[in-house]
């Protein structure tokens, strides 16, 4: 067993290395500034751990950030190409529409025009039909006498 004395011989600052362990030797002024200048360097501590946590958390927030930029970017432009292969086919079935209206109306024309040669062709039959193909003899009330008589057609001189 150590006796008092053994303890007095190590001194105050062999024996009490802690300062909340040896308060009451040192006297409650030099407590109280040890106490305060242990609570500043914890708050100063805290303080730094609190700026690195801030930096981190303001790091992966841009790191997000920049994710959902770039995800949001391919969205656009995956979304611009749809529309634009939309407005492309769009553009095409537009385009085979006025096509085939040209076509239709290309057939129409050609239809009217074969239309109207057919009726020029008919009326041109028609007119020589009316006429004779040239003069024609008519036959007269007596029953043939009257043979030197001819009518006048369209182009046929008085014969």
């Amino acid at each position: 067993m150590s006796s008092p004395s053994d303890a007095g011989a190590e001194g105050p600052a062999e024996a009490c290395r802690a300062p909340e362990a040896c308060g009451e030797r040192r006297g409650p002024g030099l407590d109280a500034a040890a106490r305060e200048r242990q609570l500043q360097r914890e708050l100063l501590a805290l303080k730094q751990q609190q700026q690195l946590q801030k930096q981190l958390l303001f790091a992966e927030f841009q790191k997000q950030h920049e994710h959902l930029t770039r995800q949001h970017e391919v969205q656009l432009q995956k979304h611009l190409k749809q529309q634009q292969e939309a407005l492309a086919a769009r553009r095409q079935q537009e385009l085979e529409q006025q096509r085939q209206r040209e076509r239709q109306e290309a057939l129409e024309q050609q239809r009217l025009e074969q239309l109207h040669a057919l009726r020029t062709k008919d009326k041109s039959r028609e007119s020589e039909r009316g006429t004779g193909g040239g003069g024609r003899r008519v036959r007269g009330v007596d029953g043939g006498l009257g043979g030197r008589h001819r009518v006048q057609g369209v182009g046929v001189s008085p014969g």
